[in-house]
């Protein structure tokens, strides 16, 4: 019930609810979908947000509902757990993300067990990626022995999730052209052999590595729809938080399909208002698709209601208000949907609908 409450309290929030903090741009993967793969192969530590920074950022934020640590690959950091804690105090943050791609097995299971012993209030999240099985994903990610690493890091955390109820592990698979039609036996091996897990899917987007990675139908996107939203449905029955998550999947991925479809967005996004990107080295920006950005935080003192006041902000707000971009980030789609009132009965419809 807190977590209901926290989130009908953000729709009042000043500041931003949802972040989406690149704290490393450095990776030990190739993976050729990725669109973050320019800052990835320019990364420089020296340049990284300080633990010293990230306070005063946080500082400047007010409570946030939602926040997701990612990169590069987080875990490189080996300050991971202190940024999480940072967050927790300053901001009581309701839910954490963390993807990973799972290559540091040992130190992935240390920093999950170190923030969920120091942090207080977060529903933790870590989603493991997984696009194919066997050498298919290690091929996609370019990493040989990735998919057997996948799977070591699955049985250490479900010893976490047996015993830890606010812990969930998620596994994420990115489609592209390249594993398309090998949805169904990703998700049926999952089933099997990671029965504690969730599964969901993204979308390859923006400039990825591999041209043609990315080049899938809106066709292709509801044929993919109909195999994984039978999966949504396997929720408990009754009201949960579960279960709401699921409903907004499911309008998000209908909207996604209209996007894909039509090359226009029709719903209001949230993007750059209860939604920002903090890049690492302190860019602030609205979204991960938007060319551009408000600025850089170490301009501003690291205080986002600066940044976010700018000119060059405000522009890029109505440009967004306007409709003038669509896109197919879910994040911000998921988002934009419980933020604006006006989705909520779609959304309660599709919540009692399975």
């Amino acid at each position: 019930m807190n977590k209901y409450l926290s989130g009908f309290k953000s729709l009042f929030s000043k500041t931003p609810t949802y972040l989406i903090f690149y704290i490393t741009a450095r990776c030990n993967a190739h993976c050729k979908m990725c669109f973050y793969w320019q800052n990835i192969d320019q990364a420089v530590i020296d340049k990284e947000l300080s633990l010293n920074e990230i306070e005063k950022i946080s500082q400047s934020f007010g409570p946030l509902e939602y926040l997701t640590l990612t990169g590069g690959e987080p875990t490189l950091r080996n300050d991971l757990p202190e940024i999480a804690q940072i967050f927790d105090r300053n901001n009581k943050v309701q839910f954490i993300s963390i993807p990973t791609n799972s290559i540091l097995v040992d130190r992935i299971k240390e920093m999950v067990e170190e923030i969920l012993r120091t942090t207080k209030h977060p529903y933790l999240k870590l989603c493991l990626s997984l696009d194919g099985l066997g050498k298919d994903h290690d091929e996609i990610r370019e990493v040989p022995g990735c998919f057997d690493k996948v799977v070591a890091n699955y049985k250490n955390l479900a010893r976490l999730k047996k015993e830890i109820k606010d812990f969930e592990i998620m596994i994420n698979m990115t489609i592209s052209s390249q594993n398309y039609n090998r949805i169904k036996e990703v998700m049926d091996f999952v089933r099997k052999e990671m029965p504690l897990a969730v599964f969901d899917f993204s979308w390859a987007r923006g400039n990825v590595r591999k041209i043609g990675t990315e080049n899938l139908s809106a066709e292709d996107y509801r044929r993919a729809c109909q195999i994984v939203n039978q999966e949504e449905k396997n929720f408990s029955s009754g009201f949960s938080f579960a279960r709401l998550i699921a409903a907004n999947k499911l309008v998000a991925r209908q909207l996604i399909e209209g996007i894909l479809k039509e090359k226009k967005r029709k719903h209001s996004c949230s993007a750059g208002g209860k939604m920002v990107i903090i890049s690492e080295n302190g860019l602030v920006k609205p979204c991960e698709m938007l060319e551009g950005d408000f600025g850089n935080l170490r301009d501003f003192d690291y205080d986002i209601k600066k940044v976010l006041s700018t000119e060059r902000a405000k522009e890029t707000l109505k440009f967004i208000k306007d409709k003038k971009c669509a896109c197919t980030f879910e994040n911000a789609i998921q988002n934009s949907i419980v933020n604006n009132v006006f989705n909520w009965p779609v959304l309660i419809k599709k919540l009692f609908k399975f």
